[in-house]
């Protein structure tokens, strides 16, 4: 394999998954003994996860658990429930991953490997619990008096107090869970919990999962035939959804189910506690063309409906809201950008788009938001819609607040380094990262291509002085959900280590994508390939018009995963005259053969018309292949099925179609193994240095 400059790149960027190890992460803000705590790997060389925390008062931090110092049974299980949960959640960290406070940040639980443990926060007290499985999602009572999780598929208590536990609710059977996230909530509308305590711990909502409906998939592993195979629930579009009921129930077991027309709304994707005897759920169609925010009163064992919302194309679920706070409705609404609404008025305007609500109280509201696409920034909103930022305005900023507490995440387009601070009134304290940067600086410089203003990001190779026409590599996302063009110098280390080996790397935006307000994400409505390619092309030149001469354009290669993976393989059968070599990772080559929620959304339930499947299919073009194209795909990926590169392939060969399938074994979407992620970045280049390079 060929690597030129920076060749122990690929080892490093594997070794430290992706060059993430080392990051402070999954913060928790505890005002109450003013404590931020978070994960961290135990060192450069130890990745799994430690629990550490920052005290808001000194700025001291400290290790409280390393996983190297418990001793657990098997530190290579993981529950088969558990993997599937972590996979929804791109979760591949190993130790202490998650963790769950009670509310006086006194009492702290989580999982490791199966087991529950227990700590007490003021005594360093640990406590291996015992209990009769393997536990999973624990969640402390915000109390500190109980501990609730997932064991056998059913929802299980643990009395700190008495020692002791039980099973609150049951699983009739192996398609039956209670307190686990369904797949589709999981996976597409951005839910990871399936229950939820009251205000007052006196009760639980618990969401009661069955798949027996579900189309059921097999996984297997094709090294060891004899190894038992995987089965997997999986809904395909336009078959049947998990049947999913919510009910409450208290801690001596009486329960009550809510009362949900599910052939109606058959997603669920919030719930929310206002007290212990209202309970909010907020429910959309499975068209995804109407949203309610409906509340249950459990004294009266009465519901209404408190908001609802519909639109033409789909109603997008937006992080914070719908809900309801001190008596007042907050809602993220507007013609084009997100604004933020209090009963119904604005307190924000159309000048940026609001993504997320991180945090509401009595003074205020915490806003993620985009001014460009490229960029996000906090903002702190009063009541009356008085505007404070929060922390760089030009960056990619993220963060928390819980009372007196504040948490500010940025990164910028400069440093590979983030940028990790804690307020807690006039006093600033920072959270170090202990990660790995490449060797390497980025090289890279933004500007909006075209008529459609199009965020694009051109990365040149560090050792570029007058050299001219270079081949191009175009690295997209494109698709929904997921912005890939960020002023975060981070999220471009593979990308700059590909540009010194000769290239321009591209990354850009496209119709579709998000962080430009709505009428931007509904331009792929029913059109899922057309406006995406144009505005791809697009780039190319407008790029070759900012920078003459630099680039080759009968060089050019594209490279995605997932989307990505879907829009390579259509960029070199729909323009093979402008992309010259494809890699496809984990393409969804067809929509039918991807989940309910997310295929239905853009291109509606193919069991009452399939005419939008088939014109967008891959499977449909592979007639049209006549450029180099590499597959790659995990075997055991549970979310992007190996189905869709399976027949893709067969598909070509039967076409006479020659191309490259590289069937990836034991891997899932994800392809978190280190020599996987190594050895596939190697050969990457070597596939565009074959076909692009002269």
């Amino acid at each position: 394999m060929c690597v030129s400059r920076w060749p122990n790149f690929p080892k490093q960027y594997a070794q430290t998954r992706r060059l993430t190890s080392g990051r402070a992460r999954s913060f928790v803000l505890s005002p109450e003994n003013n404590l931020v705590f978070f994960v961290r790997a135990i060192s450069k060389t130890d990745l799994r996860l430690a629990l550490y925390c920052l005290d808001a008062i000194s700025g001291k931090e400290s290790l409280l658990i390393s996983p190297q110092d418990l001793k657990i049974k098997d530190e290579e299980f993981l529950p088969a429930q558990e993997k599937a949960r972590r996979e929804r959640l791109r979760e591949s960290g190993s130790g202490i991953t998650t963790f769950s406070l009670d509310k006086s940040g006194e009492n702290l639980c989580f999982a490791l490997n199966g087991e529950l443990w227990y700590f007490q926060i003021s005594s360093k007290k640990i406590s291996n619990l015992e209990i009769p499985g393997a536990i999973i999602d624990p969640r402390f009572s915000p109390d500190g008096k109980f501990i609730a999780g997932v064991i056998n598929g059913g929802l299980y208590l643990y009395s700190v107090a008495e020692n002791s536990g039980k099973t609150l609710m049951a699983s009739e059977n192996e398609n039956v869970t209670y307190g686990l996230v369904d797949f589709t909530a999981a996976e597409e509308l951005n839910r990871y919990r399936g229950f939820w305590w009251s205000p007052e711990s006196t009760s639980l909502v618990v969401e009661r999962v069955d798949e027996s409906e579900v189309a059921l998939v097999n996984l297997a592993d094709p090294t060891d035939p004899k190894a038992e195979v995987r089965n997997h629930r999986y809904p395909f579009a336009g078959t049947k959804n998990p049947s999913c009921e919510f009910y409450v129930i208290d801690l001596m077991g009486n329960k009550n189910k809510l009362d949900i027309d599910s052939q109606e709304f058959e997603y669920v994707t919030e719930v929310d506690f206002y007290s212990d005897n209202l309970v909010q759920l907020t429910l959309l169609t499975r068209d995804q063309k109407n949203m309610v925010l409906k509340e249950f009163n459990l004294s009266s064992n009465t519901n209404k409906d408190l908001w609802a919302k519909n639109h033409k194309a789909w109603v997008e679920v937006t992080p914070g809201a719908p809900r309801i706070f001190e008596n007042h409705l907050i809602t993220l609404e507007g013609k084009d950008n997100r604004q933020l609404f209090v009963d119904s008025l604005a307190i924000t305007d159309s000048s940026f788009d609001v993504r997320a609500i991180m945090a509401i109280d009595k003074q205020g509201f915490l806003l993620q938001i985009s001014k460009s696409q490229c960029t996000s920034a906090l903002i702190s909103v009063d009541w009356k819609g008085q505007i404070s930022p929060v922390g760089s305005q030009d960056a990619f900023v993220s963060g928390a607040k819980k009372e007196h507490l504040t948490l500010i995440v940025e990164a910028n387009e400069t440093s590979w380094a983030r940028k990790v601070t804690v307020i807690n009134g006039n006093q600033k304290f920072e959270i170090k990262d202990e990660q790995e940067f490449p060797e390497f600086n980025l090289r890279i410089e933004y500007f909006e291509a075209g008529k459609n203003n199009i965020s694009t990001s051109v990365v040149f190779p560090t050792w570029l002085k007058d050299e001219k026409h270079l081949p191009v590599i175009v690295a997209p996302y494109g698709g929904p959900h997921f912005a890939s063009c960020m002023k975060n110098a981070a999220t471009y280390a593979s990308e700059q280590w590909l540009a010194d080996q000769g290239f321009i790397v591209i990354v850009a935006e496209n119709r579709g994508t998000p962080g430009r307000g709505q009428n931007w994400e509904y331009e792929i409505y029913e059109n899922w390939s057309e406006k995406i390619l144009e505005d791809q092309i697009t780039v190319l030149d407008e790029t070759d018009k900012k920078y003459p001469g630099l680039l080759d354009l009968n060089n050019v290669g594209i490279t995605g995963w997932s989307f990505g993976g879907y829009f390579a393989a259509l960029a070199v059968l729909d323009a093979p005259e402008r992309f010259h070599a494809a890699i496809a990772g984990a393409p969804v080559t067809d929509l039918r053969w991807y989940d309910t929620a997310y295929s239905e959304r853009y291109l509606g339930n193919p069991a009452n018309d399939e005419s939008k499947y088939e014109q967008f299919s891959l499977i449909n073009r592979a007639h049209k292949l006549t450029r180099p194209l590499l597959l790659i795909h995990g075997l055991a990926d549970d979310n992007v099925l190996a189905m869709h590169t399976l027949k893709f392939s067969a598909k070509l060969l039967s076409e006479g179609k020659l191309h490259q399938f590289i069937p990836l074994s034991g891997v899932s979407h994800m392809t978190p193994q280190e020599i996987i992620t190594e050895n596939l970045l190697r050969m990457q280049l070597d596939f565009f240095k074959t076909n692009l390079v002269r």
